[in-house]
């Protein structure tokens, strides 16, 4: 019975993060979506390019092996979140590669129920779905897309109706191009390789990481064939399952950098085994003695809690007075006893801030300690793409170790490669 001293609070049915985020983009508002009419309108065009594509591949790839089915990596780009829609391409014969968030402009199909204040439309969140694809896939994607179409009110198949509700959020669909593995941060890299003056360019190939090992190796091998072909070299490469991830350091001379950039692409650069092409990254750290050990830290907030943030930096005074009985410094290459006290200051001000946060600002001390993994040495370059990214699987399965809430991260499905393209 009702306390009859208060009023009677009726609450709407509860609904979940992963139903909010589907039917609102994000947004906390519900959005509109374009009929099954309307979707075949938009998209039949695009399902079609796609088709012509890939048969266009077939062809080629006929004439220099009949045997073999081509793959290229399809983007199916949608307003909302879809989680189990993974499980839905498990039953297709494609290959789960990647998802990323995407944001999106409102626009006649895709629009907020309500109107929105001060004139300002607020994007609409989503997701991008990248997925393997061969022929047989690709019929498989499209015989449900046009039962949907045929009969948008009608079941799917056991464990496909994530894919009928990606269909209705559909936004675009695409094909994974050259526009995508290169990026403007890659084409301002080679532009400065060539304005350098030397006569090669060191970059990283990142190509789609597969769970299949037979098929791992045949894309290296691959795309080993394609930089010797452009007249470079691979100088090594490095296939590491825990975060999925497969990298190839290859070399290519300028000559042939300055070919792609004026857009004339040599068959690496329009390979579908690829997924980005990064600069070739190193670091030199440099510091000077500005941090100061005159600070007073109160240390009662100093705790044993596992840490929940990882620094990847120098290497830190540990005695230092911000520091003391607050870090967890993982060190098996024995930096330690070779790293001089005056290269510790960035290290040091690095866990400091994390910590600490701002000194002329105190808010208190994190009651958690930090895991501290040194990666960085004064006047030392960044290891090669197979030691670095080794050095930062290793890390990240340190950390799960040390706190159980931790983790060996995979990539597929909870991390992003690169910012979100917008609709």
């Amino acid at each position: 019975m009702a306390n009859e001293d208060y009023p009677l609070l009726l609450f709407p049915p509860s609904v979940s993060v992963k139903e909010r985020d589907l039917r609102h983009g994000g947004t906390g508002k519900r959005v509109l979506l374009p009929s099954a009419g309307r979707q075949g309108e938009r998209l039949n065009p695009r399902f079609d390019a796609v088709r012509t594509a890939i048969e266009a591949k077939r062809v080629t790839v006929a004439g220099n092996a009949p045997t073999q089915e081509p793959e290229f990596v399809l983007v199916l780009e949608t307003v909302g979140s879809h989680d189990d829609f993974y499980k839905a391409v498990g039953r297709l014969q494609a290959d789960w590669l990647f998802e990323a968030e995407e944001q999106f402009v409102q626009d006649d199909d895709f629009r907020l129920e309500e109107e929105w204040v001060d004139g300002q439309a607020p994007s609409l969140k989503g997701r991008a779905y990248l997925v393997g694809t061969s022929q047989r896939a690709l019929d498989q994607i499209l015989s449900f897309w046009h039962r949907y179409q045929d009969d948008p009110s009608g079941k799917f198949d056991f464990g496909l109706a994530p894919l009928k509700h990606v269909f209705e959020h559909l936004h675009d669909v695409r094909r994974w191009d050259v526009q995508d593995r290169i990026d403007s941060d890659m084409r301002e890299y080679w532009q400065d390789e060539v304005q350098s003056g030397q006569s090669v360019s060191r970059f990283e190939i990142e190509a789609w990481y597969y769970d299949a090992e037979e098929k791992n190796a045949s894309v290296t091998n691959e795309l080993a064939q394609f930089v010797n072909d452009a007249g470079g070299r691979v100088l090594q490469s490095a296939l590491i399952p825990e975060i999925a991830y497969h990298g190839i350091l290859v070399e290519l001379p300028v000559t042939k950098v300055q070919e792609i950039l004026d857009g004339q692409l040599p068959s690496i650069t329009l390979s579908d085994r690829v997924m980005f092409f990064r600069p070739r990254t190193q670091s030199i750290a440099t510091t000077t003695n500005d941090f100061s050990s005159s600070t007073a830290f109160d240390d009662s907030r100093a705790s044993e809690r596992d840490p929940i943030v990882a620094l990847l930096d120098g290497l830190p005074l540990a005695n230092h007075a911000a520091l003391q009985n607050r870090l967890i410094i993982d060190d098996p290459d024995g930096w330690e006893s070779s790293y001089a006290v005056k290269d510790r200051v960035h290290g040091t001000a690095m866990a400091s801030l994390i910590l600490h946060g701002d000194l002329n600002a105190p808010s208190g001390a994190s009651v958690h300690r930090l895991y501290v993994r040194p990666i960085m040495r004064p006047m030392f370059k960044i290891p090669a793409v197979d030691d670095r990214s080794k050095l930062l699987a290793t890390c990240f399965c340190s950390t799960s170790s040390i706190a159980p809430s931790g983790g060996c991260m995979s990539r597929r499905r909870e991390a992003s490669h690169r910012p979100p393209r917008s609709g």
